[in-house]
Parts: structure tokens; C-alpha cells; sequence
């Protein structure tokens, strides 16, 4: 009798913790019981009382998904526990259960399970993870019944914030309570969680045959739900008053087994209500892709910068040092910056050596287990995650992924150090919020358009939110004996360079306050004009602002054919201003054994003077307004002593060297570059057109456009070369607003400046966009007005979207062997940019 009113004693202390008639009030107002009862009148005794039942599906119910279903329709329980089942299959299983259940059931999983986190109460540690965005996945969904482990809730934010979810119908924490028979102390240790919680309890109550849950009710007002998960005896804690049991062996089980209760409709009707409160629209669309977003924000946003005494993060290259190696030696290991991961389980003693190692100021501890807090805290390079070693970690630790979480260790909070975003990061595309399973299609496109002939191969890649989320290499450089193209490959970017280059260098100098837009070109042209021109130049008029947005008036093309003279059959090694060698006088080298005179040069510099303008200045694009932009800003350069390069390197002029110094060489842009056989081999340089006009040759390592060429090479039109990879840098630092890896380059009121519709037009200086009505050739229709870029001419595209901060990059020689118009046929650049956005998530 004693240890009986033990029992009824801490029963009493249950009932008084789970008392909480100001968290219930709402429920009646969501959806009546009465309302409720009504419509349990329309269905038979078997419908509702399957409503007390929740069926758990495991693996072993996954690999037998015919017979589940089966026993599925017979039963029609109120809710389906689903144990390490994949999202997929979860919907699979949601969308033919909405199709042939009366009355639909929820859906639950355990939410550490469902995100492959490890239990750790994140929401405590960092605040940022309180936000809506990472249920938005499980509420749309109605997989929104989450599973949360009893030790979670022994922190007062957790316990709050878990309270707000269910108040604003987000999502309804089941807290997991193991009921085992232990002595008093424990018992009433387990049953104080329940003051904490919400409305809905699982009791794994394996070793109890029941608990009076009717008389807490009676006796306390309590209106919260009490799932049972007993294998002993389900159907008996039913008849005892527990509102729902989770059952596992369907074929044992018949609700014809049971009767009608008297309270077994006031106990459906407010089982019911919860549903209806946490009801969704069932769209699992992109479900997978957001499961994993949020869990990998959470585990970004979960990582502590403790310490960073020595400036090691960010760090430019990883180098991992396994921790036995400095437990070897008592020296200095020789290395200035490196890595140390620490197993979870370590003991104190070991944790004592590495902490005063001499390399420690060499090295960041990564620890996982929070035990090893107190050991570790004095280590001058510390970092924190839960989740171990994985990409993400690594791109955090290289500056591509931001740094800025807390520490919780369970009783007290320590707030980390920021370590922001500096560079492009190389992870899976969900951190982005883009759906991989979209960008599948690509390749079909691609390769439907290589099948064509539309061209040999290509490179692709996009950016969002400062993330590669793909970047892929199609196909081979040529068509016959050529090699797969691979990230180390560079293209011909034509056009691109107009914007890449020269509006580049164009952005800078007028930042820089070198010249204004309203300026006309006649002051900036040089004197000795005047000699040969004594009517002065015909373009002196013309402004800049009217050469970036190609309304100067100038025609579309230089008339090149009068200097592309090469013989069909040379019989001298100089014929026509050509020679097949840098003999003195020739220097200008436009293809392989192929060099022209020099005076050329100075001809057609004469010649761009003297062109007639369209006095209307209507928008006319233009090779001539780039290059002349080039000219102009290379005489900037060139006569001001603080710009001109002190030297030239690898057979640079002076503007192709301060291009460099300015932007691609910090950068850290290998691959960018005009005459690219300067600075890589030649297998590596994609050809272009096998030309059988003038050079006669296949073109590989020179540039294609023959205006270029004339220039030897380095042009405001064309000329540049390189990969997606370097191009993805120089776009990120345009989003950036001027900013890479810590380092400002331009302002962004420029890039601003630069990259909007300017008065009159639809083009920005120097950048393309949409027109009024259309994207741009090459852009997807889904693009905003913002976006900005350019096409070029062998098969080549950018886009840069600062409103979803998305840029975009197709590179490729559609020009190779001869020039084709396939790729327009197959419009892929255009319906590969518009997969990027059907494949984003927000």
C-alpha cells in the first residue's frame, strides 16, 4: 500500500506539471469540438476510431511499400510515424494516402532524423535559426508533426520558442518522453519536462502497462494529446484514456476490435482540431532540396570561431594535420598554417599536450564534442562545430562561407567571433536555395544541342547567393582528335570582352575621376592628330556616354577587308604587309607564322578618325565604339604617371598590364588574359574557326575576330580569353557591390552606375540588359530588369541578376570548324538560364 501511494503521488505532480489551460484556449477556437462531432456523425464507428491510431513505417514497412499500402486503406489511421524513411518516398507514400483516405492522416518523423543533424539544441545556441524559413519546408509539406528528444527542452529558449511555433500553427513539437520503470527521483526528474511542453506527448511507455490518463484529464483540465508507443499492450492504454497508440504489425491488428467509447468522439474531435490547425496544402515540390538547405544553413550558422589569436582564418589553402602527429614531437612541425580535427572522444590528458604544443599557434583545433570546452578554451586557434569535418567546414574555413555562430555547451552561452564571407564557395547547391534535381535537365539540353553540331563543347557554370551551384564541362575542344574540355581549358570570349575588359578598365577610370561621361573624345585624343588630319577628326564630338551605349553614330564595323591582304599562294616571305616571321618592322602577330607591318596599325588609327557618323545617333551596336574606347583609355593610362605600369610583363602593352594589376592578377584570374599563349600551353586553348579566308589556318591560341587581329591581339571589342571559373570571381565581386576576398575594387555606386538602364535606352554603359518588352538575346524571360551583361560572337554569354543574386556563364567555340547559326536554332544559353531560376527555392 506504501509503494502504491508513491505511485499516486508522482502521478499527482504529472498531472500538476502538464496543467496549461492558457496554451489550450486556441484549439476551440480552430475548429470546434461540437462543429467536429457533427461531422464525425457522417462517418462509421471504424473511421473514427482508426483516428486513435498512428502506424509506424520503418525500413523494413519501406521495402515492402505493396503490402503497406494494403494495410494502409484497411485501417485508415489518424497519423503515420515514418522512421529513416527518405523524403521521397515520404511523399510517394502522403500523395497516395491523399487519394484514398476519408480523413487525411498527419505526418510525423523525427526532425533530427528527417535533417541528419545530430541532437543539439541549436536554437538555444544561435537566435538566427528561430526564423520561419527553416520550417517553411516541413509546414507546406504537412510533414509538420516533429519529433524532438526529451533533453532538448531543459533550456528556457528552446522551450519558448518551441511554445511560439505551435501558437502560430508552424509546426507541432512531439516531445519524445521513455517511460521506464526507474526509481523515484528519475521518474520525477522525467515527469517535470512535461510542464515544458506543448499539446502533444509520445510516451515510449514500453515497460508500462498504462497510466490514468483519464483522471489528469478530469482532475486538471488538460486538453493535450497523449501518444502511446507500447508494444505491450496498445489497445488497453487506448481503453485507459491515452488519446492515440502507435502501432508497428498492421496484419495483427483489426479495429473491429474495438467498440465505440463513450469519450472516443470528444477524443477524435480534439485530435482532429490539431490536424486542422496544422494542416497544409501537401506540396512536397522541391521538399528534398529544402530539407537539405536548412540543414545546411544550420550547420554553417552552427560553427564558433573561439579564438583566432593568430590570424590563421581565412586561409588561402587547407593543410590537415592529424592530431598523433603532434603528439610525436614536442618541436614545431614546420608548417605556418594548418588544421588539427579532434575526435569526439579525447582524453583530457591529450587535449592538455596539444593546447600547449609549439605548433598550436600554427594551428585551428576544430572540436565537435562540447565536453572538451573547458580543456580547449585556451587554445589561441579554436573552432566549434557539432556536425565534424565536412564541405562546408572547409569553405568556411577558406573564407567562402561566413563564420558568425555561438556557443552552447548546454548551460551557459558564449558568443563567437565573425569571420564573414570573403569569396566564391564550392558546395551543394541547396546552401543556395537551388533545387539540383532541376538542374538535371541541363545536360539534355547541352548535349541535344552538341548532337546538332551546334558546338564541340562547352563550360557552364552559375553562382547564387556567392555559391557555385554548378559548373560543369561539356563535350571536347573539337570534333575530331580534340581533347574533353576540361576546367583548366580557356575560350575565345569575343564580345565579352567589351564588358569584361574594357568596360571594366572604363568603370575604374571614371571612378578614379579620369574622364567624364559628358566629355567629349577630342579632348582626350592625342595632338599629333593634327599633322596628318587638317580638318581635325571627325569624331572629336562624340562623347563617352554615346560610345558605351553604342548611340555615337559610328558604323557597326571597321572596314577591315582593305588590311586583310594575305596571298592565296605567298612566294616571298613578305608579300602584301605580311611576313611569316617577327622580322623587324612586322611585329604584330595576328596568327601563327603570321605577322603584319606595324604601320598598319597607325593607318587604321587614322582611318577610325576620318569615318562619317549617322547624324541621327541612333542606337547602332558597334565594334568601332569599343575600340575606340580602348585607344582612349590606354592614352590615359599611358600619360599618367600614376596609372602606367612602372613594367610590363609577358609582352604586355600598358593597358593590358594595368587590366592585370587592377583586376586580374588580385583576383587571383589565372586564366584571363589577351594572347592567352602568354600564359598557358596551347592544348589547353579551345579553337575557334578553321578560317580559310585570310589567315588560312585553324585558330587556336589567336583571336578570331579579325578586328582584333589587326590589333594584334588586344582589342576593346575582342581579344580576351578564359574559363568560367576565373569569370565567376569577376562577376561575384560585380554582386559584391566591388568587394572580393576582403579586397575593394571598384565602388558600387559604379557597378550600380555602370549596370542600369541608362536615359533614352535600354543598354547600360557598355552592358546589355532587356529591353522594354524582352530579355536580351541569350537571357531568360525570367530575368530581372536588373540584370545585365553580354553575348559574343563564338557562342559565348553572361548574365548577372543582382536581384537573386545569380549570375550565369555559357562558354563555348560554336565557331569550330566553320562558322554555324545552330546554336541559335537551339536557343540554349537562353533555356539553360531560365532552368537556373525554375530551379530556385525561395
Amino acid at each position: 500500500m506504501r509503494e502504491m501511494g508513491k505511485f499516486h503521488c508522482f502521478i499527482f505532480c504529472f498531472c500538476l506539471f502538464v496543467s496549461c489551460r492558457q496554451e489550450t484556449g486556441p484549439l476551440k477556437n480552430n475548429l470546434s469540438v461540437d462543429s467536429t462531432t457533427q461531422n464525425l456523425d457522417t462517418l462509421s464507428d471504424k473511421y473514427i476510431i482508426a483516428q486513435q491510431f498512428v502506424v509506424k513505417c520503418d525500413t523494413v514497412s519501406l521495402r515492402n511499400l505493396d503490402n503497406l499500402k494494403k494495410q494502409l486503406i484497411r485501417l485508415q489511421p489518424g497519423g503515420v510515424y515514418f522512421e529513416n524513411w527518405p523524403i521521397d518516398a515520404i511523399q510517394n507514400l502522403a500523395t497516395f494516402m491523399d487519394t484514398t483516405f476519408k480523413i487525411k492522416p498527419f505526418l510525423m518523423g523525427d526532425y533530427f532524423k528527417l535533417t541528419d543533424l545530430s541532437v543539439y539544441p541549436i536554437w538555444a545556441a544561435n537566435k538566427s535559426f528561430q526564423d520561419k524559413q527553416f520550417w517553411t519546408g516541413f509546414q507546406e509539406s504537412g510533414l509538420n508533426w516533429l519529433g524532438m528528444e526529451e533533453g532538448l527542452f531543459n533550456d528556457k529558449i528552446t522551450t519558448t520558442y518551441f511554445k511560439k511555433l505551435y501558437a502560430d500553427s508552424i509546426v507541432n513539437t512531439v516531445v519524445k518522453i521513455k517511460m521506464k520503470p526507474l526509481g523515484e527521483e528519475a521518474l520525477k526528474k522525467k515527469l517535470v519536462l512535461i510542464q515544458h511542453t506543448h499539446h502533444t506527448l509520445l510516451l515510449d511507455a514500453y515497460y508500462l502497462d498504462s497510466l490514468p490518463y483519464q483522471q489528469i484529464r478530469d482532475d486538471f483540465d488538460f486538453e493535450g494529446l497523449f501518444i502511446v508507443n507500447s508494444e505491450r499492450n496498445p489497445i488497453h492504454h487506448i481503453k485507459t484514456g491515452a488519446d492515440m497508440v502507435v502501432i508497428q504489425d498492421l496484419n495483427a491488428f483489426m479495429v473491429g476490435d474495438l467498440k465505440l467509447r463513450a469519450h472516443t468522439k470528444s477524443t477524435v474531435s480534439k485530435i482532429l482540431a490539431i490536424k486542422n490547425r496544422f494542416k497544409s496544402s501537401g506540396n512536397f515540390g522541391g521538399m528534398p532540396a529544402r530539407m537539405k538547405a536548412n540543414r545546411y544553413h544550420i550547420q554553417i550558422k552552427s560553427t564558433v570561431l573561439i579564438a583566432n589569436e593568430n590570424r590563421l582564418l581565412p586561409m588561402k589553402k587547407l593543410y590537415f594535420v592529424d592530431y598523433q602527429r603532434l603528439l610525436q614531437t614536442k618541436k614545431p612541425i614546420g608548417i605556418k598554417k594548418g588544421v588539427c580535427l579532434l575526435p569526439f572522444t579525447l582524453q583530457d590528458s591529450v587535449l592538455d599536450v596539444l593546447c600547449v604544443h609549439p605548433s598550436a599557434n600554427a594551428m585551428v583545433f576544430v572540436f565537435s564534442n562540447p565536453k572538451q570546452w573547458n580543456k580547449l578554451k585556451g587554445a589561441p586557434n579554436l573552432c566549434y562545430t557539432p556536425w565534424g569535418h565536412s564541405k562546408l567546414l572547409n569553405a568556411q574555413l577558406l573564407g567562402g562561407l561566413p563564420i558568425d555562430g555561438h556557443f552552447f555547451n548546454g548551460k551557459k552561452f558564449y558568443k563567437g567571433k565573425t569571420l564573414p564571407k570573403s569569396k566564391l564557395a564550392y558546395v551543394p547547391s541547396e546552401y543556395a536555395f537551388v533545387d539540383p534535381k532541376e538542374l538535371k535537365r541541363i545536360s539534355g539540353m547541352v548535349n541535344e544541342a552538341m548532337n546538332g553540331r551546334a558546338f564541340p563543347g562547352c563550360q557552364v557554370l552559375a553562382v547564387r547567393n556567392g555559391v557555385v551551384v554548378y559548373q560543369r564541362n561539356f563535350g571536347n575542344s573539337t570534333y575530331s582528335n580534340g581533347l574533353k574540355v576540361s576546367n583548366l581549358h580557356v575560350y575565345d570570349l569575343a564580345s565579352l570582352t567589351k564588358v569584361l575588359s574594357t568596360t571594366l578598365v572604363g568603370m575604374k577610370l571614371w571612378e578614379d575621376g579620369y574622364y567624364k561621361m559628358e566629355d567629349k573624345i577630342g579632348d582626350y585624343l592625342p595632338d599629333s592628330l593634327s599633322a596628318y588630319l587638317p580638318n581635325g577628326s571627325s569624331i572629336k564630338e562624340i562623347t563617352f556616354q554615346e560610345l558605351f551605349i553604342h548611340q555615337s553614330g559610328l558604323p557597326a564595323g571597321f572596314p577591315v577587308l582593305p588590311y586583310m591582304k594575305k596571298a592565296a599562294d605567298k612566294e616571298t616571305r613578305f608579300y602584301n604587309g605580311f611576313c611569316d616571321y617577327p622580322y623587324s618592322g612586322y611585329g604584330t602577330q595576328v596568327a601563327n607564322n603570321l605577322y603584319m607591318d606595324e604601320s598598319y596599325q597607325d593607318s587604321m588609327w587614322l582611318k577610325m578618325n576620318t569615318l562619317w557618323l549617322d547624324p541621327k545617333r541612333e542606337y547602332k551596336y558597334s565594334d568601332v565604339n569599343m575600340n575606340l574606347l580602348y585607344f582612349l583609355f590606354k592614352r590615359i593610362i599611358d600619360t599618367h604617371a600614376a596609372l602606367k605600369p612602372k613594367k610590363l610583363y609577358r609582352n604586355r602593352n600598358t593597358y593590358e598590364e594595368y587590366v592585370h594589376q587592377t583586376f586580374y592578377a588580385p583576383l587571383e584570374m589565372t586564366k584571363t588574359g589577351f594572347k592567352p599563349l602568354n600564359y598557358t600551353v596551347l592544348s589547353k586553348i579551345v579553337p575557334t574557326e578553321n578560317e580559310s579566308y585570310w589567315r588560312k589556318q585553324l585558330l587556336q591560341g589567336f583571336v578570331h575576330d579579325p578586328n582584333a587581329a589587326l590589333y594584334g591581339g588586344v582589342a576593346g571589342n575582342a581579344g580576351l580569353f578564359s574559363n568560367v571559373k576565373d569569370l565567376a570571381i569577376l562577376l561575384e565581386m560585380w554582386q559584391n557591390g566591388g568587394v572580393y576576398n576582403g579586397k575593394r575594387y571598384l565602388k558600387s555606386e559604379t557597378i550600380s552606375m555602370f549596370s542600369k538602364s541608362q536615359t533614352g535606352t535600354h543598354r547600360g554603359l557598355g552592358f546589355n540588359k532587356r529591353t522594354f518588352d524582352n530579355a536580351a538575346y541569350g537571357m531568360a524571360d525570367a530575368a530581372h530588369s536588373s540584370t545585365y551583361g553580354h553575348t559574343g560572337f563564338t557562342g559565348t554569354c553572361f548574365w548577372v541578376d543582382p536581384s537573386e543574386k545569380l549570375s550565369f556563364i555559357f562558354l563555348s567555340n560554336r565557331v569550330h570548324p566553320k562558322i554555324s547559326n545552330k546554336i541559335y536554332q537551339y536557343k540554349v544559353r537562353k533555356r539553360i538560364h531560365e532552368v537556373f531560376y525554375e530551379a530556385l527555392l525561395n
